[in-house]
């Protein structure tokens, strides 16, 4: 099992700030079997 995370840009309208947020994935043997994007609690 491992667990990885970490920040992802969003673009946005040319001139605005960009916006970054968090991503937290989950694998069990290999596979992918979970992943959220800004749902902490998950």
């Amino acid at each position: 099992m491992s667990v990885d995370g970490g920040k992802v840009r969003l673009r946005t309208p040319k001139g605005q700030e960009s916006l970054w947020r968090d991503y937290k994935a989950i694998a069990l043997h290999g596979q992918v079997c979970a992943a959220v994007f800004q749902d902490n609690a998950q």
